[in-house]
């Protein structure tokens, strides 16, 4: 991963940059190399680096500079900090490279001796170094970001025993302090990272009492570091108790610790085992089995809950528990659920189901399972199936392999014959939801949303379907994106489906009116559905709302209407249901978007280490009571 890539990491995760130039003496050469050429040029590439010129100390055999250059540095350093909301030099640590450069950064500096033994006492890397800049190997990087970790642990831990707490308790949840600095130097020009404190940010890690701060160690490949880096979601500075750190995978994961977490995509690492199913690969199993050999780890999430959404006929038989959901909501005209205009929004709090009002219809997409698309086991489908075309085709295979994402919109049935996609796979009825997915997100026992873009609605005309593909297939990788306009205009005399009132036709009613919005209670509601299903704490689920015309035209006899038996109540007599499709469920999303998502992650994370840590105690109490 490039310079500018890794600095931009740190940025993400909280931390402050600057680059120190340092003046060389009159009698040296001007520094040269390709190291301070590349952080000169990735510091150009990063917004919110500071440069901060210091000057430099006198050669060797010249007098009277020392003191001089050092109270000067202190001057910069201490004013960078305070616009930083850090304590110069308490909030700082010093990385840097060997050499005679570094030498000349740590005599001006005037680094406090304790600092050093802190440091060293948390196992920090380097020879009589603070912490070792990075060479430039992805792996180096990865390891100053577990120093720092590290850093922060050993230095609550102090502190905590300082406020008369126990050192094996690091801090309270909630603290944000620790160290907050490092500054490295390589070939004259110094880097340093600090950490911004944040309004109300607490000073001390002690906290006073119990409760310590959490390491969660990550693996996962680089691309997923990024996505979850850039919307906040790994902190390297302690916030609500949790600081996050990447685990080298060239190291053994025990030469790593102190972690309390080891937070893990094995989706992202998929192997086709046998019969074309997904398995996990041998490094997220070696995860599973470090996790059964050190129990004080927890696994966020579970392998074997992972599991049931890697598979999507797996997942299917998941989802179709679904149907038993009855959900009622407020009348039409009542407050619309948050993100319903389309910018996401977060609930706070679950509110009681409010009597009578809208009724919700939900269930799953009717799928079933091919080995091949020779025209007699696609007959056979299309009839287990028993509703008409359009259909989504998938690879059973959910995620996490070249091909998992390779999707065809098949028009109608016979296109199905000789279709090229990866076996196996899931021939899935297609709802048509005017264009509009509501992507729900669930960190724990908060559920949030946004709404995206989708899929057109696509006709059920033969006629019409010709128009938009002459061979019944679009195909499309819903990883890059969906397809969200069909690739012609369809006459005007052409209807997208059987005719409806034309007051009710898509085209005149391009998204649902507001009450056929999912409500916050509906989605609240799937999620525990799911969680309690999948035994996951970090996953997000996909749903669209039939279109008007669409609502009891495509899904089971009854799915669009809702008699007085299953709706038991008074909300029965107002007739059709809001019919709600769940299409997707996925572990461990970006939550690219979300508004609040760092905290809420955060608080999902603590949620899910402390319901193992717990559960974990309670299987100890019951077999030291077995043994009495």
């Amino acid at each position: 991963m490039p310079l500018q890539e890794q600095l931009q990491l740190l940025l993400w995760g909280g931390l402050s940059l600057a680059v120190l130039e340092l003046e060389a003496p009159a009698t040296a050469a001007p520094p040269t190399g390709s190291a301070a050429s590349a952080v000169a040029t990735a510091r150009g590439g990063c917004d919110g680096v500071d440069v901060l010129p210091l000057a430099g100390l006198g050669g060797p055999g010249e007098e009277g500079s020392t003191e001089t250059a050092a109270a000067a540095t202190a001057a910069v350093m201490e004013a960078w900090a305070t616009r930083r909301g850090l304590a110069w030099p308490g909030e700082v640590l010093v990385c840097s490279c060997a050499g005679e450069e570094a030498g000349r950064l740590r005599q001006q500096l005037q680094l406090r001796p304790a600092l050093a033994e802190e440091v060293a006492g948390a196992g920090a890397p380097g020879g009589g170094e603070l912490l070792s800049f990075p060479s430039g190997e992805e792996e180096e990087w990865r390891g100053l970001r577990l120093a720092l970790a590290h850093i922060n642990l050993q230095r609550a831990a102090t502190e905590a025993a300082a406020a008369g707490g126990s050192p094996a308790q690091h801090s309270a949840p909630g603290a944000q302090g620790g160290a907050k600095a490092i500054a490295s130097a390589e070939a004259g020009l110094e880097a340093v990272h600090g950490a911004e404190s944040g309004a109300g940010a607490a000073r001390s890690l002690g906290g006073g009492g119990g409760g310590g701060l959490v390491v969660a160690g990550y693996v996962m490949k680089a691309s997923r570091e990024r996505d979850l880096a850039r919307e906040g979601l790994l902190n390297l500075v302690p916030q609500d108790g949790l600081v996050f750190a990447p685990l080298a995978a060239s190291l053994p994961l025990e030469r790593q610790l102190p972690f309390h977490v080891l937070l893990h995509k094995a989706s992202d690492e998929l192997e086709l085992g046998p019969g074309g199913a997904p398995a996990f690969s041998a490094r997220m199993l070696a995860l599973a089995d470090f996790c059964r050999q050190h129990p004080a780890v927890s696994l966020v999430d579970p392998l074997e809950a992972a599991a049931k959404v890697i598979n999507r006929t797996e997942l299917a038989r998941v989802c179709d528990s679904l149907s038993q959901l009855h959900v009622e909501d407020a009348p039409p005209g009542a407050e619309p659920a948050p993100g319903a205009d389309g910018a996401g929004g977060v609930h706070d709090a679950p509110g009681e189901e409010p009597a009578g009002g809208r009724t919700y219809a939900l269930r799953a997409p009717r799928s079933t399972t091919v080995a091949s698309f020779e025209a007699e086991e696609v007959a056979a489908a299309v009839a287990r199936l028993g509703c008409p075309a359009p259909y989504i085709v998938k690879p059973v295979v959910a995620c996490g392999t070249p091909d998992s994402h390779s999707m065809a919109l098949v028009l109608w049935p016979e296109a199905l014959v000789g279709l090229q996609l990866p076996l196996p796979a899931v021939v899935q009825e297609f709802v048509n939801h005017d264009a509009r997915i509501y992507k729900a997100y669930v960190a724990g026992d908060e559920v949030f949303h946004t709404v995206r873009p989708s899929i057109p609605n696509v006709p059920r005309c033969r006629a019409a379907a010709q128009q938009l593909a002459p061979n019944g297939v679009l195909s499309f990788d819903s990883l890059k994106s969906l397809p969200t306009s069909l690739p012609t205009s369809l006459p005007a005399s052409l209807p997208t489906s059987p005719p409806v009132p034309p007051a009710k036709r898509p085209r005149d009613h391009p998204a649902p009116p507001p009450a056929a919005v999912p409500s916050q209670l509906l989605l609240e509601r799937v999620a525990a559905h799911l969680r309690g299903a999948l035994g996951l704490s970090l996953f997000g689920f996909d749903v669209v709302v039939a279109s008007v015309e669409e609502a009891g035209g495509n899904g089971p006899a009854g799915a669009s209407e809702v008699d007085g038996r299953r709706a038991g109540g008074p909300s029965a007599a107002q007739g059709a249901a809001v019919e709600c499709v769940v299409v997707d469920v996925n572990y461990f999303p970006s939550y690219r978007g979300a508004p609040r998502a760092p905290e809420l992650f955060r608080k999902a994370v603590l949620g899910a280490h402390a319901g193992q840590q717990g559960r974990q105690e309670g299987r100890a109490a019951d077999r030291r009571d077995d043994t009495r």
